[in-house]
Formats: structure tokens, C-alpha cells, sequence
């Protein structure tokens, strides 16, 4: 069913910017509809170059996404910083020798992977190592940013007529998707700096490794409730986790070929 409804500011401020991008020669033509629709619905009647972009009759949509461009994402890669501080337990795992940015990043990598690697065993023994390595992710990212700085900008400046480092920014994406996953866990997101990320991360592996474990008898119904629990939670997970790889790829996509 079709009915008009007025846009909120947020909307209007998004389609202007949208509509100066394909004045300017920036977008396409196609390119504007399709993020116009983004954001008013995929039936939504749009138009690009035309005043009655401000007036829309539109289709009600079962839901309204964030408007997302290829360079929103590349914006939220963010810029390269070197920590200004560490957390306490983070200084002592690099040791007296190691205080360059280059040197820790490296070490904190190399313990982020082994220990995401680690059994679920080993995880129930050393409960706060997951978020030791969430850390260090943090440092890892920045290494990364550091070293492909210059790609990123070549990429900004050829966009989108050329597709210059195009593997190189899809893969750095993939990561940025996975540290803010990581930090909306503790509450953070992309706009918590590094310093904070890492403390927070830290603070609470130091939390979860006071804890002791104690051995304890459960029942086979328990048990079998605990197998169906984690299959069910397993398939939610799976089928929102394949509705997101497909958005992804369809941006990923955009930006390779």
C-alpha cells in the first residue's frame, strides 16, 4: 500500500548530499537512485537531478537502512594513531626492550592469533585471554592502517573512475567490521579511541582471570538441554550471519570490480 510520508532531517540531510554527489559528477546516475532507495525504500519512486526528490510518494518499507556508501565505509577506517599509553599488564607482556610502536604491534599480533587460535578448552581455563587478544587486535589494526595509509588515499583520490588498491581496502574493511564487533561486546564503538579500547579489553581479561573454576556434577537432561540450546542459538547466528556475509559481499563487490 502507497502512502506519503514526510521526511525526518537526518533523510533530507542524506539525499541532499547524495544529490550534490551526482551534480558534482560524483555518482552516477544509477548510483544515485540506488542509494536514494537505500534510504526511502527499495519501491520507493526517486528521482536525480530533479527538484522532486524533496516530495516523495513512497511505499512503506518493512525496513529503512542506513544510507551506506563505499566512502562512508572507507571514512570509518579511520586514520593511523600511536597509542599515547598502554594498558599496565600490556607494558609488562612487551618486556623492557620492546617500547617502539612497530615492535609491540608486532609482538601483540603475534599473541592475538595464537591465542584466537586456542582450543575452547584452553578458553575455560584462561578465561580473560580472548580479551588480552581483543587488545592486542587493537594494536594490529592500527599496524595495519600505518601500513597501508598511502593505498587508502591513492584509493580516495581514483574513486570511483578508478579502482586503485581495491583488495587492499576490502580486506582493511573486513577487519574494521570485526573491531567494532569486538567493541560493541564491551559497549565501545568506532568512535572510542584506541587507548580507551585496549584498557577497557585489558580491565576486564584481568576480571575474568580472578575468577577460579570449580567442578561440578551435571545431569544428562541438563546436558542434553545445554546441546539443543547451543544448535538453536548456532542456527540464529548462522542464518543472521548469512543475511550480513551477503550485504557484505554486495559492497565488496562494488569496490573490486
Amino acid at each position: 500500500m502507497f502512502g506519503s510520508i514526510s521526511l525526518s532531517a537526518t533523510q533530507e540531510e542524506k539525499l541532499q548530499e547524495i544529490e550534490q554527489k551526482f551534480k558534482s559528477g560524483f555518482f552516477s546516475k544509477d548510483e544515485c537512485i540506488k542509494f536514494k532507495k537505500i534510504i526511502l525504500g527499495e519501491d520507493s519512486e526517486v528521482y536525480c537531478g530533479r527538484s522532486e526528490t524533496k516530495s516523495l510518494t513512497i511505499k512503506y518499507p518493512n525496513t529503512v537502512s542506513d544510507p551506506v556508501t563505499v566512502m562512508d565505509y572507507v571514512k570509518e577506517l579511520g586514520v593511523f594513531t600511536t597509542p599515547s599509553h598502554y594498558p599496565e599488564g600490556m607494558i609488562e607482556f612487551f618486556g623492557k626492550s620492546c617500547k617502539n610502536f612497530t615492535c609491540r604491534a608486532k609482538k601483540a599480533t603475534k599473541r592475538m592469533a595464537s591465542t584466537f587460535k586456542r582450543k575452547p578448552i584452553y578458553h575455560r581455563r584462561h578465561p580473560g585471554a580472548r580479551l588480552y587478544a581483543m587488545s592486542m587486535f587493537e594494536l594490529f589494526y592500527q599496524q595495519q592502517l600505518k601500513k597501508n595509509q598511502k593505498k587508502i588515499e591513492k584509493f580516495i583520490a581514483a574513486w570511483p573512475d578508478k579502482k586503485k588498491n581495491s583488495k587492499t581496502v576490502v580486506t582493511l574493511i573486513k577487519l574494521n567490521k570485526a573491531r567494532e564487533q569486538m567493541r560493541k561486546a564491551l559497549g565501545m564503538d568506532l568512535n572510542t579511541n584506541v587507548e580507551e579500547a585496549m584498557t577497557r579489553y585489558w580491565v576486564m581479561g584481568d576480571f575474568l582471570e580472578k575468577g577460579k573454576i570449580k567442578k561440578q556434577k551435571i545431569s544428562n537432561d541438563i546436558k542434553k538441554r545445554g546441546v539443543l540450546l547451543a544448535k538453536y542459538k548456532k542456527a540464529v547466528v548462522d542464518f543472521k550471519s548469512s543475511i550480513k556475509k551477503k550485504e557484505d559481499e554486495e559492497l565488496y563487490d562494488k569496490i573490486r570490480k
